[in-house]
């Protein structure tokens, strides 16, 4: 590894901007020489010089390492060597995603649907999510999950998951759940009982700094109007996504000690938990600026959904309503003030209610729905004058 940090760090301008010229052709941006310098220099401005060495994902992990050489008290990971946590990662008992329909949400004909995407969720995750250093403990039959759900981990369902959430359906017993959906289902008031637990003990914030990186790129280059920018904030888009989505599970091409499924999993399950907790405010008729623990205890107490979401699909939240575009009250929406604040809401589709939504809807499968709303939105704009 440090034979390819050295050949990184000596990545001369003309292979740099070679290299920033073949990213520019995959995004199928054809530019004019001046331009792709700008847009380049614009890229430099925003990161605090970070060098384009590679592909977008071995950027990213460039400017990991390049943190680890600036602040020397940084822990350096070294890769996660547990059988059983790469059993858990690997073998499909575990659920991190969850793309959903509510069943209780029934769309029809002469009714609409909205979709809000969140935004930055991954960027917004990388700053607060606790991973783990080293390997983890592991305990069959814990007694309770008290003092554990804020440890970076999961849990192993001694019983079916018994809640009314819709995106929590269906799940057996002997599923894995990595540690932030536990903490999340835990303080709704959700029993959730443990056959096996896996925590690590030790553990911090490890992408904090890294992902400040990009939210202070991402600040940046959306102040500014010109066409580079736009382009350079497209780079950071590609950079972090990559890099969080998926070099840090990536055997075949992150050779260092990022390369820790489980650091993937903490952070893909934290984008869902707070996801969740944002629509909660929505669902259950708070305002926004309403503090979680308010929420949970109105949960915990009984009361009941006002607004509750049609489903998700990735980062996109529907609804359904009379009229369109509508935001339901609760959901945080990104404005031209906190556009640079990763986590909001933003309103990107509309449309009737179709046929395919209903039979998307009937088939309970949340990427027909998407496709079918996708597709009505199309069709919608077209139609516009």
């Amino acid at each position: 590894r440090a034979k390819h940090d050295a050949a990184l760090a000596q990545v001369g301008d003309e292979v740099e901007l070679k290299r920033w010229r073949h990213w520019l052709k995959r995004q199928e941006l054809i530019l004019e020489p001046e331009i792709e310098l700008r847009s380049l220099r614009a890229w430099h401005w925003a990161t605090g010089g970070l060098r384009w060495v590679s592909y977008p994902g071995e950027v990213g992990l460039a400017a990991y390492y390049r943190l680890l050489s600036q602040h020397k008290n940084m822990p350096r990971p070294d890769r996660c060597d547990s059988d059983l946590v790469n059993s858990i990662s690997t073998e499909g008992h575990m659920i991190r995603h969850r793309d959903y329909l509510d069943p209780e949400q029934i769309p029809e004909i002469g009714r609409k649907v909205v979709g809000h995407d969140v935004s930055a969720q991954f960027l917004a995750a990388a700053g607060t999510v606790s991973l783990g250093d080293g390997e983890p403990e592991h305990y069959d039959n814990p007694r309770s999950l008290e003092g554990l759900t804020g440890l970076p981990g999961y849990v192993s369902l001694a019983e079916p998951l018994n809640t009314s959430h819709p995106a929590f359906q269906d799940i057996p017993e002997s599923t894995w759940i990595p540690m932030p959906l536990v903490n999340y289902l835990v303080s709704r008031g959700v029993d959730v009982r443990a056959s096996e637990v896996v925590v690590w003990y030790k553990h911090g914030r490890r992408l904090a700094k890294h992902a400040a990186i990009f939210r202070q790129a991402r600040e940046k280059l959306l102040s500014r109007p010109e066409p580079v920018a736009k382009i350079a904030l497209r780079a950071v888009k590609d950079v972090y996504a990559n890099t969080y989505g998926g070099m840090l599970r990536s055997e075949r091409y992150n050779h260092t000690g990022t390369m820790r499924r489980d650091w993937s999993d903490q952070l893909i399950a934290l984008t869902w938990a707070n996801a969740f907790r944002s629509l909660d405010r929505a669902t259950y008729g708070f305002p926004t600026t309403a503090k979680d623990q308010e929420i949970s205890a109105a949960i915990r107490a009984g009361q009941q959904p006002t607004n509750p979401p049609l489903g998700m699909c990735r980062d996109t939240a529907w609804h359904l309503t009379d009229t369109a575009p509508w935001t339901p009250p609760g959901l945080r929406l990104a404005t031209e003030e906190n556009r640079w604040q990763c986590g909001n809401w933003k309103l990107e589709k509309w449309a009737d209610i179709t046929e395919e939504m209903i039979s998307a809807h009937e088939d309970l499968s949340p990427y027909a729905m998407r496709d079918a709303i996708n597709a009505a939105h199309r069709e919608r704009e077209e139609v516009i004058p």
